[in-house]
């Protein structure tokens, strides 16, 4: 457990040093992507551009690495770390919020989930629409 819990850190560690580089190599902006530009009552950002949040939610899932545990299009072959292909929008990102906050706890999400902070949506959006069954 101790083991583990170092490793998670040097993931995060890494990861997070890296994390803007991988943004800005895909030619997005975590910015404008922030909790604040998150608009309720039409459940979208604001972004002020006609961004594919799909292809950014594929993008994202790859360049932080959640294809490593999740597997390709979110079809893991893990037994610790859940399919996440075709699940519910809403149910992904508030996975994802609680993970952040620390409401729940798991070694590896806690480390890994603050990394995708602003792009939670486009994410989940892209893990919603794969095909739940190979």
């Amino acid at each position: 457990m101790f083991l583990n819990i170092i490793w998670a850190f040097i993931i995060y560690l890494f990861m997070n040093s890296c994390a803007d580089q991988f943004i800005s190599t895909l030619g997005l902006s975590k910015a404008s992507y922030s909790k604040s530009s998150y608009n309720k009552s039409n459940n979208s950002y604001n972004t002020g551009s006609n961004i594919n949040t799909n292809r950014e939610g594929e993008a994202m899932y790859s360049a932080l690495g959640c294809v490593s545990c999740h597997g390709q299009n979110g079809h893991s072959t893990d037994e610790n770390a859940p399919s996440l292909a075709g699940k519910d929008v809403d149910w992904i990102v508030q996975q994802l919020e609680y993970f952040q906050s620390g409401e729940r706890q798991n070694t590896y999400m806690n480390a890994m989930a603050p990394m995708a902070e602003g792009f939670e949506r486009s994410i989940a959006e892209y893990l919603s629409i794969q095909n739940s069954k190979y």
